[in-house]
């Protein structure tokens, strides 16, 4: 066994649990100062689950110092200004209809009060991805503490480093309960509550359960850790396998769809303006319609404007959902494609503008279009 120096050993933890002891109060001033007394009287009218929603997701974001029901109020009020800001905008501007500004103002109050919400998910899910990343490395360094002959809770305080980022604040966190007299084991079982990420939970679970056993924890721990590593290998391996699905995707989703919708647009508006320059529509489909072909009849109920707007509904709804359904099959969760829905949208419309473009400037002249 590896001699190690009791006094340095000492003055480290000592400075570990100092330094959580910090954290904690530092997380009481921030929530001291992010708390507002009229957000917070808004958010209490609010259901209970606005508040429960958001208490779990900035849990789980890192961000628990907020004062939630503060939170809650803020996002609120802040929606439903923008929300009617954008609605009379669009009013006094090129919407007149009242029906559709409201239908306006009650979609921006949506996208505005959901917005949050989703961004706390996808931090949480990126926080325990980081999580899951250094999760190894620190079992091993707990697992050699341990073999170094320190006792458990002392292993752990001291693999609390830098590079272990998120996963060495909540360490922190576990040290500073335990001063507050939280026995390790619920102080463990606390973090994997702040942390959405089932393989920390599972881990949390050998390791309470090996505290309480009294079984070899180090080598419990070392196995966990290459166990982790196979399943980290196993995961790029299905990415690669899964890369031919998610380019099917993004080809059909932001490549093909605005493509052929660019093209159909062309004809409906060719075919609309054909007609009503020649002055033929009347007689062309009544012999079209003796003929037993109805080609032009189409062309007063489809106007090339709807036939436009369409499209970048149609093109907008598609890429959105494709980068869900990317998200799921790359990451196995949805909501990580939502970062990437953006990014679909606008190159999903660049592309039919561009191709509408291009197939007018190439084709029009010789159609009068």
């Amino acid at each position: 066994m590896v001699k190690i120096d009791k006094k340095a050993l000492k003055k480290s933890l000592e400075a570990v649990q100092k330094e959580a002891h910090a954290h904690v109060e530092e997380q009481k001033k921030i929530k001291i100062a992010t708390r507002s007394t009229f957000f917070e009287k808004i958010s209490r009218l609010l259901p209970k689950s606005f508040t429960t929603s958001a208490e779990t997701l900035l849990r789980y974001s890192g961000k628990e110092e907020a004062h939630v029901e503060s939170w809650v109020g803020k996002i609120f009020i802040y929606s439903i200004v923008l929300s009617l800001a954008t609605a009379t905008a669009s009013y006094f501007g090129s919407i007149t209809n009242e029906f559709y500004t409201l239908i306006v103002g009650v979609v921006i109050f949506i996208i505005a009060q959901s917005t949050p919400y989703f961004r706390l998910s996808i931090a949480a899910d990126k926080r325990a991805k980081d999580v899951e990343v250094v999760l190894p490395s620190a079992l091993q360094l707990i697992s050699a503490n341990i073999r170094a002959g320190m006792t458990p809770d002392r292993a752990i305080w001291l693999s609390a480093r830098p590079e272990f980022g998120a996963l060495m604040i909540e360490i922190k966190k576990a040290g500073a309960e335990t001063i507050g007299g939280t026995p390790l084991t619920i102080a463990f079982q606390n973090m994997s509550k702040r942390v959405r990420s089932r393989i920390l939970e599972r881990t949390v679970l050998l390791v309470v359960e090996g505290l309480e056993s009294g079984g070899e924890l180090g080598k419990l721990l070392s196995e966990t850790a290459a166990e982790i590593r196979s399943l980290d290998i196993l995961r790029k391996e299905m990415d690669a396998n899964i890369a031919m699905y998610s380019m099917f995707i993004i080809f059909a989703g932001m490549i093909g769809a605005p493509f052929l919708l660019a093209i159909s647009g062309f004809f409906v508006e060719m075919l609309t303006k054909l007609s009503a320059v020649a002055g033929l529509e009347g007689e062309v489909s009544a012999k079209a319609q003796e003929a037993g072909v109805s080609l032009l009849t189409f062309s007063t109920s489809i106007t090339p404007e709807f036939l436009l707007y369409f499209s970048i509904f149609v093109i907008s709804i598609t890429t959105f959902f494709s980068a869900l359904l990317l998200g799921l099959i790359k990451y196995g969760d949805e909501k990580r494609g939502l970062e990437m829905a953006p990014l679909f949208v606008m190159v999903g419309l660049a592309i039919f503008l561009i191709v509408k473009i291009f197939i007018t400037n190439s084709f029009g002249a010789a159609f009068g279009t």
